[in-house]
């Protein structure tokens, strides 16, 4: 550390201690006194307690009863420099926070307290040195930004157009806010609110990762940690082929005159055309339902075995060729030995069934067809002896999730019977699918106080029943309506401990979702305040000859908030003001001419903390 010596100029004089008197006739000489009275200074800017982000003026307002010849500028004990004859009474150096030494090291490092002084000379050498006042650096922001994703929420189902919400802060500036899709960077947001309008139109349906990226003007990054959405725009790659079977004719069936070849077609999205061929050859293409071909069998082939297949074909051009059955054409007159023909129509074979359905099945004969017969794994449920042949079917009375093979048995007037080609539905009365939903606000860490609404987003396949608040495990709300919200009064909870807040959503069908708890901080008493209020008397000046009535004014600030000033004179209170103007109207005209009067202030904050101000002296001249 350097020290500093402040050098003083010499003045010499002679002192009679005794009235000197020559006396030449009447004439008197006396001798002068020296000047023994220091300077009156202050610093005026920066003030006690504030903290520096740049370099900066270092002020000192200073007077004397002949004038202030120098103020050497102090920083922590070393000389900053001095600054000399100025024509008024304010005195000023640039102070370089930001300075470094050769090694590039930081001469004032950020985030320390830092002393600021001075001394304030006269001609005659009288010095003039206060308490220094202490300041922080924090010339380079190291504080990163914060933020969170405001929505869409994890597990969000979406389509369309998505506003991807961010609420982002700094302790200085937020720079940008970047949004990731699949961890690549999909776009920025300069200006609040940030909000990104993400276009999912063209995007496949699918699961994506959300995050954010927060920058601020300092370059200090916060990355929000990613989670996963659904998009749900109906944009499909489809690779499953369709699938069906052909209901009519049944593989076996003897066949005569001209028959509608039967289709069942079924895929996830939608049917192109089916084509018929008979003995690899293709013979029609039907792209409406119901899909059928006439087939007039005494036209187009010779009676015999024949081999009948289709190929289904969906509107994305997936193929499926159904398994080919064979046929006897006779169309010759005999005694009745055909059986019957049979096929189900309705459902399709792997459908999902629930409530009661309607069993349709078709059923044709060379004579007559007697009944139709329903059958579910294997056992005979019920019979109908017209057509059309349907049979209504109560799945509820089944077991959830569960297939169940459909089958058909048809008999002739002759005694023939014959079986459809069975097919499978799977029962699925009762939705099983959970809720979904986040905690969005407040968010997990934050420190609360007051009344906050706690907020839920929550979304079902189905309808959403109620959703339920706990705090600390103790169920405080029930909401069965959006907004999802819960008015929490903190003031009555643990001060300054953390809580636990949870909430589950029960949807329309009982289905139940325990939402990941979050943790929050209670803090709703204010830290003591311990630090006193500065100011200065900044009219009149110090030394000032002063008439009439005089504006005294104080300027008073404080950390917290400024309670009153009390204004003195000559030590006597004459006055306390509470209002931010601080002043005090002195009526002089009563007082004695060339009087002098010392004026001085009290400042007291809000937590009662109190200051005395330099106080400073005036000349009344009416």
């Amino acid at each position: 550390m350097v020290k500093t010596i402040y050098k003083r100029k010499l003045s010499y004089s002679f002192v009679i201690f005794t009235s000197l008197i020559i006396s030449c006739g009447e004439d008197v000489i006396e001798v002068p006194e020296p000047d023994r009275t220091p300077p009156v200074a202050t610093i005026i800017s920066p003030v006690h307690g504030d903290t520096i982000f740049e370099n900066t003026l270092f002020k000192v307002h200073a007077t004397d009863n002949d004038k202030v010849e120098s103020i050497v500028f102090i920083v922590n004990e070393d000389t900053l420099g001095t600054v000399k004859n100025k024509t008024d009474d304010v005195f000023e150096k640039l102070w370089k926070a930001d300075s470094a030494d050769s090694d590039g090291n930081r001469i004032f490092p950020d985030d320390l307290f830092h002393s600021l002084s001075f001394v304030a000379v006269d001609p005659a050498g009288n010095q003039f040195r206060p308490y220094p006042i202490r300041v922080k650096i924090d010339i380079t922001d190291n504080l990163i930004p914060e933020g969170y994703i405001i929505y869409p929420y994890m597990g969000a189902v979406l389509e369309g157009t998505v506003p991807i919400q961010i609420n982002a802060s700094d302790n200085d500036s937020v720079k940008y806010v970047k949004v990731y899709i699949n961890d690549f960077p999909e776009g920025y947001v300069q200006t609040p609110p940030y909000t990104y309008n993400w276009n999912t139109v063209y995007r496949l349906d699918g699961s994506y990762s959300i995050r954010a990226e927060i920058a601020d003007v300092s370059d200090n990054i916060f990355i929000i940690e990613p989670f996963v959405v659904t998009l749900n725009n109906g944009n499909i790659i489809d690779t499953e082929p369709p699938t069906g079977s052909i209901i009519y004719p049944a593989a076996g069936m003897i066949v005569s005159g001209t028959i509608d070849i039967q289709v069942s077609a079924y895929d996830n999205g939608e049917i192109d055309n089916v084509e018929f061929f008979i003995d690899g050859s293709s013979h029609f293409v039907d792209q409406e339902t119901p899909y059928q071909y006439a087939w007039d069998t005494t036209q187009d082939t010779s009676d015999g075995i024949h081999i009948i297949t289709t190929i289904i074909t969906d509107k994305t051009g997936n193929e499926t060729t159904i398994n080919p059955i064979t046929v006897t054409s006779n169309n010759w007159t005999e005694d009745d030995i055909t059986p019957p023909n049979v096929a189900i129509i309705s459902p399709a074979s792997g459908q999902e069934v629930s409530g009661t359905i309607n069993i349709i099945a078709e059923a044709s004969d060379n004579l007559g067809v007697a009944f139709v017969k329903l059958m579910i794994n294997g056992e005979s449920q019920d019979t109908d002896y017209d057509s059309p042949y349907s049979f209504p079917l109560n799945t509820e009375n089944l077991l959830e999730d569960e297939e169940y093979i459909i089958g058909a048995i048809a008999e002739d007037l002759a005694g023939n019977n014959f079986s459809a080609n069975p097919i499978a539905v799977l029962v699925n009365n009762f939705d099983n699918e959970a809720p979904v939903g986040q905690i969005v606000y407040p968010y997990p860490g934050q420190s609360v106080s007051d009344t906050i609404n706690i907020q839920v987003v929550a979304s079902d396949n189905v309808g959403v029943s109620s959703v339920s608040f706990t705090i600390n495990g103790d169920l405080v709300s029930e909401d069965t309506d959006p907004p999802y919200e819960y008015e929490w009064d903190t003031i009555e909870e643990a001060e300054d401990e953390d809580h636990i807040i949870q909430a589950s959503i029960s949807d329309t069908s009982n289905n139940l979702t325990e939402l990941l708890p979050i943790s929050v901080t209670v803090d709703n008493i204010d830290p003591v305040d311990n630090i006193p209020p500065t100011g200065i008397i900044s009219n009149p000046l110090s030394g000032q000859e002063v008439s009439g009535t005089v504006l005294f004014r104080v300027n008073a600030q404080d950390n917290v908030g400024v309670l009153s000033v009390e204004f003195l004179i000559d030590g006597a209170s004459v006055y306390i003001d509470s209002s931010e103007t601080y002043l005090y109207e002195w009526d002089t005209s009563q007082l004695e001419n060339n009087s002098e009067h010392t004026l001085s202030a009290k400042v007291t904050d809000t937590s009662q903390n109190t200051s005395n101000l330099q106080p400073i002296m005036v000349i009344i001249s009416n």
